[in-house]
């Protein structure tokens, strides 16, 4: 990939269009990734959660057996 510095220099001459073009979509591309990454991350916490919970009175059962 070109830096952007690169970039602006050759769109100012009229060359590298496509090259701009290129990076545009794959930083676009990478912004949907990262927002897709983000709402996962939400659902899979939010699963995490429950789970931690469902097994609270578990955990806590079998703790209060082994101190008997």
């Amino acid at each position: 990939m070109s830096r952007p510095a690169d970039l602006l220099r050759r769109a100012a001459h009229g060359t590298g269009l496509a090259d701009a073009i290129r990076q545009r979509q794959a930083v676009e591309s990478l912004a949907v990734a990262v927002d897709e990454g983000a709402r996962l991350a939400v659902l899979l916490e939010a699963q995490v959660a429950e789970i931690e919970q469902s097994l609270v009175p578990l955990l806590e059962s079998d703790h209060r057996a082994r101190q008997q």
